[in-house]
């Protein structure tokens, strides 16, 4: 380093521990005096060091990332609280504040670096010019140093020289004053230039304090030892550092230790005075306060970071001017690296966090950035070893004193295991609603609500399906048991009484049947069962159950008695093992027996089949004890009455462990079927055997479904070949079309039924007249023609011969010239043939 000219010698006597250091190389420029001091570090060992070689590497990105807010030529920033080291190895925090600048052509950056005091009641000044700072006007000090180290700074970088010690005076935490020369008593040495400091300390604006002595502060309180050693150093020109007590401009009494240091102009005579004032402060207490300060930080570091684990949060700050981040350990551990990774750049960042978020990722940064503003997002990461985690980070924006952003500070939660969670509560949720909206559905299929009766409230909890029963709305309040039970008919209302009443003194479950009037006055019949609830004590606290809706189920009951009456089934069933034999009411009443004093056996039933049927029956009921197959047959009973009775029985087997152990079954009374079944017989027996032809054909495609036996003789075909054939197969006057026209009056209902003369076709082609009878018959799935036909070949034979004869009498009659006539008396009527006319 350079020999020490009078601006630099300045630098050096500033109480303030202040360097200079190359922004790219971290390699230290200058350092001055106090700063030795701190570190511990002579000249020439400053001369080989970097700002590495002062602060750890995880300590120095913190600085480098806040220190990126810090532009060229602007007021100072404060930048904040961070460790250093000194020769020794003792760890000193202070609190730093910069400059970036110009020095020897090259970006520096200008540190003034305060030892941290705790702010307490003995330290109130520092907080003040915490709190407080704000430059003030340098034009008295330009004018110092322009006028009086011009020359000097010319010769190693004026203009940068002079920056920096405007900025180190400015903005120095101590109060500097400049005074002119003189005595203490002759001249009185004036105050040409106060800096802030001094204002915040002292209470006196610049303004006040410029042209004043250092009365101003102290007055007549310096003692004669005190003013005989400021009188001899303001004389001898000779550096002074001593402690006494001033008012400030509010009367607050402060200690204060002041050091004087005469300054030299380039000429080498002293002309003025510099003055360094400072609060004084119980030296050890601060360093007990300082240790204390550090073991809670150290402390709160350790629980912070418990709780980071705990919480899986983790915090961050990313410098996005130079974009590299700053990170908790926890923050670490989210995004799977290694904690001594110490910078993390925001490129990186693309290598950890998942493709499909990328894109949303980086756009909601990039938007953050340009407009300043906060965000929150989700997002999964991609972590070196493969593993995915979901996280929600959250960022704020970080502005320097004139409102430029220069960062952004947040954290970052590992939410994976919400997430899952949240999955599977969702998914347990569908479930849930699924299975109670099944549950719901099945209650309204099956017609059951749920009832639950508080004795203490006597309101009950019940289900929508309840509500439904009764007719009213759904409600969120409980249904009062008054209100439910007004909906039960009166003989209803009885029986839940009395059941209540049983259920609380002996604690006995209940099934009833009842009947509910509801709202709109519809009559339901319901089932009730209902169990008693018991408390801790074993006391019985109220019932609970169900209630059915069992209308359907008893119109049905009612409905089937009818049909099994209407249609004569009755039910049966024999217990092998007890040897009981049980009989519905129609079976009894198909027996004509009284099923209330009446209890057949097995055998008995058998007997009730007429004789030459019971063998048969027997057989029937052995094998299907044995093999356990059906049976199904017709027989006839005699019933208790004497009356013969056609039965349809069907019987099924219960087994047990290769054992019959039930049989069950039904019977049917099929005697008036059986009845028409011979009605039926006889009838076709009649039409089978019957002279005359009969057919059945559909009206559709015309083919004949049913010939008689008459027919096929007639006509000379068989059975097989007369149902492939039509009408118009054997008419042969007909046509498909002309049949299909003649025969339209009755398909369109015109007329009932036709009669028409016309020819059949034998097989052998022969012809025979006949006279046709033909009539529709319609159905609900068909339509069919039913033709009787008269064979009239006599009939003919008949006519022809009568016509002969007729035409003899006719001719002899002629020839005899006489007339026939005939009276007809009792419709007073006389008829004459031809001849009687001619007559």
């Amino acid at each position: 380093m350079e020999k020490a000219t009078p601006s630099v010698e300045l630098f050096n006597q500033l109480p303030i521990p202040s360097l200079i250091f190359e922004l790219e190389t971290l390699r230290i420029l200058e350092v001055n005096t106090a700063a030795v001091s701190l570190y511990g570090f002579s000249l020439e060992e400053f001369s080989y060091l970097t700002l590495k070689d002062l602060i750890s590497n995880l300590e120095l990105n913190k600085f480098l990332i806040l220190s990126g807010g810090v532009q060229i030529n602007e007021e100072i920033h404060p930048l904040r609280l961070f460790t250093n080291q000194s020769k020794a190895g003792q760890i000193i925090p202070v609190d730093a504040r910069g400059r970036k600048l110009e020095y020897n052509g090259q970006p520096c950056i200008l540190l003034m670096l305060n030892e941290t005091k705790i702010a307490d009641s003995e330290n109130q000044s520092d907080s003040r010019l915490r709190d407080k700072y704000n430059p003030s006007d340098n034009s008295v000090l330009e004018n110092h140093f322009e006028s009086g180290f011009t020359e000097s700074f010319i010769q190693k970088n004026e203009k940068d020289q002079i920056a920096l010690l405007k900025s180190v005076i400015s903005h120095s935490n101590e109060a500097i004053l400049i005074m002119n020369s003189g005595s203490f008593e002759e001249s009185e040495p004036r105050i040409n230039y106060a800096n802030e400091a001094f204002s915040l300390i002292t209470g006196y604006e610049t303004s006040e304090a410029i042209g004043q002595t250092l009365g101003l502060l102290f007055g007549s309180k310096l003692n004669l030892e005190e003013s005989s050693r400021l009188h001899q150093a303001f004389e001898n020109w000779q550096p002074c550092e001593m402690v006494f007590s001033i008012d400030t401009k509010k009367g607050e009494k402060l200690l204060i230790n002041c050091r004087l240091i005469p300054l030299e102009n380039q000429g080498g005579t002293f002309s003025h005075w510099l003055a360094f004032l400072n609060e004084v402060t119980d030296t050890s207490l601060v360093e007990e306060k300082l240790i204390q300060a550090k073991e809670i930080a150290e402390e709160n570091d350790r629980r912070m970071n418990e709780a980071q684990k705990l919480a899986h949060l983790g915090s961050w700050y990313y410098d996005f001017i130079n974009q590299v981040s700053q990170w908790s350990e926890e923050t670490y551990r989210i995004w799977g690296l290694d904690p001594s990774i110490e910078v993390v750049n925001f490129i990186d960042h693309e290598k950890l966090v998942h493709p499909e978020d990328w894109e949303r990722f980086n756009a909601v940064i990039n938007n953050a950035i340009e407009k300043g503003i906060p965000y929150k997002m989700e997002l999964k990461l991609l972590r070196p070893d493969g593993s995915y985690k979901t996280v929600n980070t959250i960022g704020a924006p970080v502005f320097s004193e004139d409102k430029k952003l220069i960062a952004f500070r947040g954290t970052t939660q590992d939410i994976s295991d919400r997430i899952l969670i949240e999955k599977e509560l969702k998914e347990a949720k569908e479930r849930a609603e699924r299975s109670q909206y099944a549950m719901a559905q099945a209650s309204i299929l099956a017609k059951i609500g749920y009832w639950d009766h508080d004795f203490e409230t006597n309101t009950l909890s019940c289900s929508d399906y309840i509500f439904q029963l009764f007719g009213i709305t759904t409600r969120d309040e409980a249904l009062s048991y008054e209100e439910a039970k007004s909906y039960f008919h009166k003989q209803s209302q009885e029986k839940i009484s009395k059941a209540t009443k049983e259920l609380i003194e002996n604690g006995t479950s209940y099934d009833l049947e009842l009947k509910v009037i509801n709202s709109r006055n519809e009559e339901i019949f319901v089932r009730k069962v209902i169990q008693p609830v018991y408390n801790e004590k074993d006391e019985i606290i109220g019932e609970r159950g169900v209630l059915q809706d069992i209308t359907e189920g008893k119109y049905l009951q009612e409905l089937n008695r009818e049909v099994a009456r209407m249609v004569k089934i009755g039910s049966w069933s024999v217990d092998m093992v007890d040897q009981k034999v049980f009989w519905s009411e129609q079976i009894h009443q198909l027996h004509e027996t009284n099923p209330k004093i009446y209890v057949p056996t097995l055998e008995e039933g058998i007997n009730f089949y007429r004789e030459d049927f019971r063998e048969m029956v027997r057989s029937a009921v052995e094998n299907t004890i044995k093999t356990g197959e059906e049976w199904d047959f017709e027989a006839v009973i005699i019933t208790a009455k004497k009356r013969e009775v056609w039965i349809r029985s069907l019987g099924h087997a219960e087994f047990e462990e290769g054992r019959c152990i039930r049989l069950y079954g039904g019977l049917q009374d099929i005697n008036a079927r059986k009845k028409a079944e011979e009605e039926k017989s006889r009838f076709q027996e009649t039409l089978e055997n019957s002279l005359n032809e009969i057919y059945m054909f559909n009206a559709d495609s015309l083919k004949f479904s049913y010939v008689n036996k008459g027919a096929m003789m007639n006509l000379g075909y068989s059975s097989k070949e007369i149902l492939n054939l039509t009408p118009i197969d054997i008419k042969p006057e007909f046509s498909d079309d002309s049949f299909r026209e003649f025969v339209n009056p009755l398909i369109e209902k015109k007329t009932d039924k036709l009669v028409f003369f016309t020819f059949h076709k034998r097989k052998d082609a022969s012809l025979y007249p006949v006279e046709v009878h033909l009539k529709l018959v319609e159905e609900a799935n068909y339509r069919n023609f039913i033709a009787i036909i008269l064979d009239i070949t006599e009939r003919r034979k008949a006519e022809e011969d009568l016509l002969s004869a007729s035409e003899r009498l006719r001719l002899a009659t002629s020839s005899a010239k006489m007339g026939i006539w005939d009276w007809d008396v009792l419709n007073d009527r006389l008829i004459w043939d031809d001849r009687m006319y001619e007559l």
